[in-house]
């Protein structure tokens, strides 16, 4: 078996077989042909035993095996190998020694060990993290590419909290100022959609505690965004959503229906295959 079948049969297998993936995986390290290979199959591991094995340790050992692949030698993929060792350390309450790690290191792995508690729902634990990232990027350069991993670890810690139901008052807060770093994070190191986007998380947080006239303001300011960029129908269409679910909520019919029609007409601007995902959306909102 090719290294490239055994890897795309194992990201398939990975969630719903993942006892019989698990026992196939250190056959992967044999088969490894290339460092795009040695990439995959590191990150395969890694998702697999934070987010769907109840014991992460266990990956480490599979990760130290490949550490020693002749396809794994790069700078690139042993830093990578030893940053997700520690994280997964840190996950089960070990505490590693990181002195040794740039501080940009130490942000990435307390980051990456926030999100993989967030995505396991341990949810004091990752928050105790985010705040170790946040406090080890504070004196690093704005262009540090720490700040892009805190703002996708960020923004996705806010979009699960704002998915999930029975939330206490802390973590509704947690969830608003998640949205707020990823606001700022992006800022720092994306580009203009990825900061309009954040002003759409932003709003579809607020509007989850029933927080109307802050999802409006922030609603607003997604659009206005995208305004000032050349037309792009698919972020436009979403700033109407966005605008038009927060209309719905205050009672404002007109406004409401106005934010609806341009959606419709930014849908009829884009192409067939985005239609049929975007189209859900557009019926969340018929009355």
């Amino acid at each position: 078996m090719k290294a490239k079948d055994f890897l795309d049969q194992a990201w398939c297998d990975h969630d719903k077989k993942t006892d019989e993936l698990i026992a196939r995986l250190p056959t992967g390290v044999q088969l490894l042909e290339s460092e795009t290979d040695a990439e995959s199959l590191v990150r395969l591991i890694f998702h697999t035993y934070c987010e769907h094995q109840p014991v992460p340790e266990k990956g480490i050992s599979l990760l130290e095996g490949i550490l020693h692949s002749p396809h794994a030698q790069s700078e690139k993929i042993q830093a990578m190998i030893k940053r997700l060792q520690t994280t997964l350390k840190y996950m089960t309450r070990f505490e590693e020694d990181i002195s040794e790690y740039s501080i940009s290191d130490r942000a990435h792995i307390f980051a990456q060990t926030s999100a993989s508690l967030m995505a396991r729902k341990e949810f004091k634990e990752s928050i105790d993290y985010l705040n170790k990232a946040i406090s080890a990027a504070i004196s690093l350069e704005p262009k540090d590419n720490a700040f892009r991993i805190l703002a996708m670890t960020t923004n996705n810690a806010a979009t699960q909290l704002e998915e999930t139901t029975n939330l206490d008052e802390k973590l509704h807060q947690h969830m608003i100022d998640c949205a707020h770093y990823a606001r700022k994070f992006w800022e720092m190191a994306g580009t203009w959609i990825e900061v309009e986007r954040a002003e759409y998380r932003l709003s579809s947080c607020y509007l989850k505690i029933n927080k109307t006239n802050d999802a409006l303001k922030h609603a607003q300011n997604c659009l206005a965004i995208c305004q000032a960029q050349p037309p792009n129908h698919i972020e436009l269409f979403f700033a109407n959503e966005a605008l038009a679910r927060v209309y719905n909520e205050m009672n404002h019919e007109f406004e409401f229906s106005s934010h609806q029609n341009e959606m419709k007409a930014q849908f009829q601007l884009c192409s067939p295959s985005d239609q049929q995902w975007m189209h859900p959306y557009i019926e969340k909102l018929v009355r």
